[in-house]
């Protein structure tokens, strides 16, 4: 993965690099201090709320409408309340959802992937 090799090239040690399904975050190594979200989804994906670690931050894009509007937001946990600051528009890709595999497709009997 030339993204990996870029940050081991600057030094980096204490980064881990994934490529994968963003609305399901990564459960494995949870709880996390920080997120970084790289791609707009409409709302935050609960999953990363939940993998989020108390006094955590994250920093995710959200697209307002239809189309490109996005806000980049800051938030802040703290016990059950999360609190959102924006900090400025930005423009980044949307958040997709993985396609279904071959065999979640013939689980699902009719050709449409499985709900998530």
């Amino acid at each position: 993965m030339l993204a990996q090799e870029r940050v081991l090239g600057l030094g980096y040690t204490n980064v881990t690099l994934r490529n994968a399904e963003g609305y399901a975050g990564w459960p494995e190594h949870e709880p996390y201090d920080r997120i970084l979200v790289n791609c707009a989804p409409t709302e935050i994906p609960q999953a990363l709320l939940d993998q989020l670690a108390e006094g955590g931050l994250m920093v995710v894009p959200i697209t307002e409408e239809e189309g490109w509007a996005q806000t980049l937001y800051l938030i802040e946990k703290h016990g059950d309340e999360l609190v959102r600051t924006p900090l400025t528009y930005a423009i980044f890709p949307p958040m997709v959802r993985a396609a279904p595999t071959e065999s979640e497709s013939e689980a699902a009997g009719d050709g449409t992937p499985p709900e998530t």
